[in-house]
């Protein structure tokens, strides 16, 4: 069978990020005085839900407001501290891998993250050139595997999910 596009999600797939979102989410939540923890086991566990299903898990007593507060707090420490960080964080060849495969066929990124999070893994890996198309549940509040992408795109793909 002859593929359209080569998909990938993002945490699991090409990167890891979890040390750096635990840190960072740990730091935002005590700033929005939640005193937990949230280490990168507990997002393991957590990783390829979506956020709001993620709030829901971390603050099952917390209101609807106050979870999406801590959330935003969440996700704006997460991008700073991803933006800041120097050390490689990506599986081993996944750069050379997606430029390899982007001369055959396209690839495409499609995750249950927030908005902004594929375009700092395709900036900080400098593969805007490389990457055909993304979406994400932040931009639609659909999960990745909804079939409204699929239909829409009309490709005939191979969906690359977490490989941890």
């Amino acid at each position: 069978m002859k593929f359209d596009a080569v998909i990938l999600d993002v945490d699991g797939t090409v990167w890891n990020s979890t040390p750096l979102v635990a840190k960072a989410w740990t730091a935002a939540a005590k700033k929005c005085g939640m005193d937990r923890e949230i280490t990168p086991e507990i997002l393991q566990g957590l990783f390829g839900k979506t956020m709001h299903e993620i709030a829901d898990e971390l603050m099952p007593e917390a209101t609807k407001e106050d979870k999406e507060r801590v959330l935003n707090a969440c996700l704006e420490e997460e991008k700073s501290v991803i933006e800041e960080n120097d050390t490689d964080i990506n599986y081993p060849d996944v750069n050379d891998t997606i430029k390899s495969l982007s001369k055959r066929i396209p690839v495409c990124i499609v995750s249950n993250c927030q908005s902004g999070y594929i375009e700092l893994f395709v900036e900080k890996n400098g593969l805007e050139d490389y990457i055909t198309d993304t979406e994400c549940y932040g931009n639609n509040q659909r999960r990745k595997t909804s079939s409204f992408w699929w239909k829409e795109t009309d490709l005939k793909s191979r969906f690359m999910w977490e490989i941890r």
